[in-house]
């Protein structure tokens, strides 16, 4: 029975961290002191994720950068892609591999995302010999994504929030659209300084930690902050999460709102926002957005 994400998610990012400083710690070159132990390896290039027949999950874009592994419900590690590791097991083996983000953006901090379903392998391990795996993942079907935006339909589901003085209009132009036929865009300047938009619905979220989190696909001139509004008894509280940082090319993020929501678990509901200046030393920054995804169980 392959880990439960919900309840051992966070204990085992520590875990993997802790196990490859300990690594580093033995001394000598040789990691397998032991002549009878000689390790099997496994080989991944890549995690594909592909399309969930029984789910409506939209773009499939994503930034998985490295595998999770465990071997028959062990951990062995998380590897950073493409990668070649030892293993001390041999045999007929089940092999689950767990698609790794970077938590935020940053790259110092590494997890594997709970909605992308695992790859199992039934692989047979040989000492000495590398197998080489090909996980390809999924959304897991338990998956809620209450609000999508893709740009392609009529409407948007975001608003201007109070003071806003620029807005968050449709893009067709080519070199401004991610995928298909429409981007989301800002268009920052002296005179239209800052954009503030908040999305025109409001969501119910789990209050008891489980995971939430924030996906897009960006490409910006200007940073931008990340986060939500509190819809609690008798205030609403704007709770910053997490900013982007202007980038030349299109990036995608995974932001964790799982804590804020946590902490914040009087709320009613929550509204999530962008916001974003003008840098002063610049005259004009393009923001561009595409498949906003709000993701929980």
């Amino acid at each position: 029975m392959l880990p439960s994400i919900s309840h051992r998610w966070y204990r085992e990012q520590s875990i993997v961290w802790l196990v490859s400083i300990l690594m580093l710690m033995i001394p000598g070159c040789e990691l397998f002191d032991d002549p009878v132990e000689i390790p099997a390896y496994i080989t991944i290039e890549e995690i594909d994720l592909v399309n969930n027949p029984d789910l409506s999950e939209g773009s499939l874009s994503n930034y998985i950068v490295d595998a999770w592994v465990y071997v028959d419900d062990q951990l062995i590690g998380a590897f950073e892609l493409p990668a070649t590791f030892p293993v001390l097991h041999r045999g007929d083996k089940e092999v689950a591999v767990y698609a790794g983000v970077f938590l935020n953006g940053v790259r110092a901090t590494r997890v594997y995302y709970p909605f992308y379903a695992p790859s199992v392998h039934q692989v047979r391990l040989t000492p000495d010999s590398i197998t080489t795996i090909t996980p390809v993942v999924k959304y897991d079907s338990r998956i809620k994504m209450p609000l999508h935006e893709s740009f392609e339909l009529g409407g948007v589901l975001f608003e201007d929030g109070p003071h806003s003085l620029a807005e968050l209009t449709k893009t067709d132009l080519s070199g401004e659209v991610f995928e298909g036929n429409y981007s989301g865009k800002v268009e920052l300047n002296k005179t239209d300084s800052m954009f503030h938009v908040i999305s025109v619905q409001a969501y119910i979220l789990p209050s008891a930690g489980g995971n939430v989190f924030l996906e897009l696909d960006y490409k910006t001139e200007a940073p931008v902050m990340v986060g939500l509004y509190a819809n609690k008894p008798g205030q609403v509280a704007r709770l910053d999460v997490a900013g982007v940082l202007p980038n030349d090319e299109w990036n995608k993020v995974y932001i964790n709102l799982t804590p804020i929501v946590f902490r914040n678990n009087d709320a009613l509901d929550f509204r999530i926002y962008f916001t974003s200046y003008l840098p002063e030393d610049q005259k004009e920054a393009a923001v561009l957005f595409d498949n906003i995804k709000l993701i929980h169980f």
